[in-house]
């Protein structure tokens, strides 16, 4: 005879709550996913990479994030400070992260874009970030510091400041040589959103939402003015103050 493990809370008593062990009389009638809790599982996955990373890139010198899923189109992921706050009246910084893209991109990506999101919690705490969203030269000297590098294209030779700013991995900075360790030490997010093409089994298609080219209009931004404008994929045009060509916001 086996037991079950639940957790119940004793209203009449006003306890916070107990666990029960029920007895199980046949175990064989149990479904193998009962003990299968995937809310705890994800969220156990992403506070430990934020430990490791808070503690290997950071110096411990985060405190704790509400780190979240959430589908926001056209990002990876995202910070926003002061999103939660407590019955006890303390509150919390959001770091979120985008499902859809944990099974469709190397798993490097994702934890660079978690780092990323730390990094901007970093300077909204230690620094002096700029408004809106503009990056300036103290979160690119951050970023360079965990090993991403800013670039308003996403590789080599872009910009490092401005209102569209996308950034790279350095292979021999610090976040490649982490992240690194913690894959090959078997470090995985046991749970991704299922790709459009109904598969589970791994990185297979994008859901509409994330593919660039599904028809739905996309956000360009001027890299020097940030002056944006909404437009079909593959659009080309110059902001009113004939700045250089507007880009599509990059994604963290």
């Amino acid at each position: 005879m086996g037991v079950s493990l639940s957790w119940l809370r004793d209203v009449f008593g006003g306890n916070e709550g107990i666990w029960m062990y029920t007895p199980i009389e046949n175990e064989g009638d149990i479904d193998p996913d009962l003990g299968t809790v995937p809310t705890l599982e994800m969220s156990d996955d992403l506070q430990n990479l934020f430990d490791q990373f808070n503690w290997q890139l950071f110096s411990r010198r985060l405190k704790n994030a509400m780190v979240v899923l959430q589908r926001k189109p056209r990002s990876y992921g995202y910070f926003s400070p002061q999103r939660y706050n407590a019955l006890t009246g303390k509150t919390s910084d959001e770091i979120a992260l985008n499902p859809v893209h944990i099974n469709t991109r190397p798993l490097i990506d994702t934890l660079a874009t978690l780092v990323a999101c730390m990094v901007c919690m970093q300077q909204y705490t230690y620094g002096k970030p700029s408004r809106g969203r503009y990056k300036n030269r103290e979160w690119a000297q951050m970023m360079k510091a965990v090993g991403l590098v800013p670039s308003s294209t996403g590789a080599p030779g872009g910009k490092e400041t401005g209102y569209s700013v996308s950034y790279y991995i350095d292979l021999q900075g610090k976040f490649a040589e982490v992240a690194q360790k913690l894959v090959d030490r078997g470090l995985k997010i046991r749970w991704g959103d299922i790709p459009s093409d109904g598969r589970a089994d791994g990185p297979a298609g994008r859901s509409a939402a994330s593919n660039p080219k599904s028809g739905k209009r996309v956000k360009y931004v001027c890299p020097e003015c940030g002056k944006n404008a909404q437009s079909s994929h593959d659009a080309s045009f110059l902001c009113d103050k004939g700045h250089s060509p507007m880009r599509m916001a990059p994604e963290i």
